[in-house]
């Protein structure tokens, strides 16, 4: 066992290294590449050799084996050696020696890189190897031969079989095997695992291109050192920020920038008889990433921390763009029944500044009147006196609950907080509900509770002129930190014909809300137990397959449901209020990609007034010959998500689930109808000309 696990992480270690010359964790791109170097085997063994000792020295000086499994080290230690191969005149025995005995200070270099760069949010990209490479020739280790100055090709013109030859090379070049052969298999490559990286590799070769053609000069380095450029326009286009019409632009414009930085270096080093490898790349990327990486949302940029792949990175921006940037960590809003929200984040009267993301809420009447009578006495308001319940699990920290409540209109500017209990969820993070009444709070310190558990009255106390609940969440267990930005889980919106369902969201000032109210039978009925096995029969158009569906449990605890026809998987959480899908992984021939298309949650509640609606990728609308045509450019396009509408009721011991999906006009593109009885028990799907069912097969 402790050998597969070894040998799972050596192979593991090598690929991801291959993978992320392309910025990726893919071991199907990795095995690409790794062949595709060997085209010249003794440059290709000579990166196998760096990438194998690089990772071995990181694990015996006790670096962290999830980022050695990554790839994070090994690909200096690739590019160190195939660089060698290609810009050095001497014995092969001896560059197999400099690879092994400089990868351990190759590994101390990206070990130093790294730190300053996360100081900045930002990558270390492939600067180790930049510099491991120079110390090595600058320090007569080797005999330099300068790339850039080797022989310079006749200009070919702007012939297309010219340019597709340069480009294939430049594509080469990216591994430093700079030959057709390398970049028709970097390409192949590219099909598999991403073609918007294609797509932008394409135009920013075009963009140089025409840099080259209105300014000569530049004509050499876009010859031999282009592939800077497109691993620029990569880096910025679909890495790092999220693929988008203005991601596009800068990736092109820094793809110029980069030429324009090359074509400096190439010339200065140029007396030192060495190359500028990637300095281009790295300098131009690190630059226009720290410029617009303060600037996401508002310019239509977003910044991302953790990538994946441009398709990755696409789609989990745009199903997400309701919830940029929030976290589910299963709060719920601190009360039973319809509440109204008096002031919300960034209210004009107290919630400025450092306190602006409090939010207040009273209870009011179908007139928005929170008060009967004359609203003269506390009594006369819906609000006072009201239960208040835990927002999330957690910890008591403090209780204050001696303080008078105020007539009506009046404040106690000496303790404005008034009573009030702060949870300790997390750590660093605290929840206080402020303003409750006096003697009305029924928990004490050091007491564990739970979301949902009652923990005292509303009152009128501290700066409160009528009786509301305040509410925030802040990094420290004191009355009067600043407040945090949190988010809540599984409530509704009143609206003027249904009530919307908002599966992760922050209440918004003027709305009426309320926790959804669980029907926790429904849990069984939705079911996906884990252990269980369903069986379907599958009918796309004409064709008929088998498929089962098998719930099991990862190594890290998360559910999935796998199917059998593609191995296909979809993640999921269950909580007492929702069933979360969080990832589907595989392609769109399964009934278990169409369950999981346009949706991330269902609540455990149905009722005939309930909505709700997602954003989806286009792309995931996109079958057969069209997806493979359009995808590559969707992101890249205005109109590249489409609306999800849904609808969830019971028929006795039956749910049904009916969603339609609209792209500009009202007229759904796509309806999908579900029913739900101890698992899915059927599935509909029209799209166009193509239409799926799916039915269980009882066993």
């Amino acid at each position: 066992m402790t050998f597969d696990r070894n040998h799972s992480f050596f192979l593991d270690g090598i690929l991801h290294s291959y993978s992320q010359i392309l910025f990726s964790e893919d071991r199907g791109l990795g095995a690409m590449l790794l062949i595709s170097t060997f085209i010249h085997p003794f440059a290709g063994f000579n990166g196998l050799i760096g990438a194998l000792f690089i990772n071995f020295f990181a694990c015996k000086l006790g670096h962290e084996k999830i980022q050695i499994r990554a790839g994070v080290f090994g690909f200096n230690g690739i590019l160190f050696g195939m660089a060698l191969s290609l810009y050095s005149r001497i014995s092969h025995v001896k560059i197999i020696l400099l690879v092994t005995l400089f990868s351990i200070l190759l590994m101390v270099i990206k070990t130093w890189v790294t730190e300053l760069c996360q100081k900045r949010s930002l990558p270390f990209l492939s600067i180790p190897f930049v510099l491991m490479t120079w110390i090595v020739i600058l320090s007569g280790a080797v005999t330099g031969k300068n790339a850039i100055l080797l022989s310079i090709p006749e200009f070919g013109g702007y012939a297309f079989p010219f340019l597709a030859e340069t480009f294939l090379k430049n594509m080469g070049h990216i591994i430093f095997s700079p030959n057709v052969i390398s970049g028709l298999l970097v390409v192949a490559a590219l099909v598999y695992y991403s073609r918007i990286i294609l797509f932008i590799s394409i135009l920013s070769f075009a963009a140089i291109i025409g840099l080259a053609y209105i300014v000569p000069e530049y004509y050499g380095f876009v010859i031999n050192d282009g592939f800077n450029a497109i691993l620029t326009a990569i880096a910025i286009g679909g890495i790092f920020f999220t693929p988008g019409p203005l991601s596009l632009l800068m990736a092109v414009i820094a793809s110029l920038f980069t030429a324009i930085i090359g074509d400096v270096l190439t010339r200065y080093f140029s007396i030192y008889n060495i190359s500028s490898l990637t300095a281009s790349f790295n300098i131009a990327t690190l630059l226009f990433i720290y410029a617009m990486q303060y600037n996401f949302i508002q310019t239509g940029l977003f910044r991302i921390f953790i990538p994946g792949s441009p398709e990755e990175n696409y789609k989990r921006f745009i199903k997400g763009i309701d919830n940029s940037g929030k976290t589910d960590r299963n709060f719920i809003l601190p009360f039973m029944g319809w509440w109204f929200v008096s002031q919300g984040i960034d209210g004009r009267h107290t919630h400025q500044g450092i306190y602006k993301w409090g939010l207040d809420f009273i209870v009011t009447d179908q007139n928005f009147c929170s008060y009967r009578n004359n609203g003269v006495d506390l009594e006369d308001h819906f609000c006072f006196n009201k239960p208040v319940t835990s927002p999330g699990n957690g910890l008591v920290y403090a209780v204050e609950s001696s303080t008078p409540d105020n007539p009506v209109t009046r404040t106690n500017l000496d303790n404005t907080w008034g009573n009030y209990v702060i949870i300790q969820h997390h750590p660093t993070l605290f929840s206080i509900l402020c303003h409750l009444g006096q003697k009305k709070i029924s928990v004490y310190p050091n007491t564990i509770i739970k979301a949902g558990d009652y923990i005292g009255n509303t009152g009128s106390s501290g700066l409160a002129p009528y009786p509301h609940l305040h509410l925030q969440f802040q990094a420290a267990g004191v009355a009067g930190a600043p407040a945090i930005p949190v988010h809540f889980s599984d409530y509704l919106v009143k609206r003027k014909n249904h009530d919307e369902y908002v599966p992760l969201g922050i209440p918004e000032e003027k709305q009426i809300v309320s926790n959804i109210p669980v029907d926790i039978n429904l849990k069984d009925i939705i079911g996906f137990e884990l252990g269980e096995t369903k069986k379907y029969e599958l009918r796309v158009n004409s064709k008929k397959y088998t498929e089962l569906w098998t719930c099991d449990m990862d190594s890290k605890g998360i559910l999935f449901i796998e199917s059998s026809l593609y191995k296909d998987r979809l993640f999921f959480l269950k909580n007492e209020r929702s069933i979360s899908f969080i990832e589907y992984v595989g392609g769109k021939n399964s009934g278990l990609h169409l369950m999981s298309l346009a949706i991330d949650k269902i609540p455990f509640y149905t009722d005939e007034r309930l909505r709700w609606q997602k954003n989806i990728p286009y792309s995931d609308m996109l079958f057969g010959i069209k997806a493979f045509l359009w995808e590559p450019i969707l992101p890249f396009l205005n109109k590249n998500f489409v609306r999800s509408t849904h609808t969830f009721q019971s028929q006795g011991n039956q749910l049904t689930l009916s969603s339609k999906i609209f792209k500009n006009t009202r007229v759904p593109i796509a309806k999908r109808w579900m029913t739900f009885d101890k698992g899915l028990t059927k599935l509909t799907f029209v799209a166009g000309h193509k239409e799926v069912y799916l039915k269980r097969i009882e066993t």
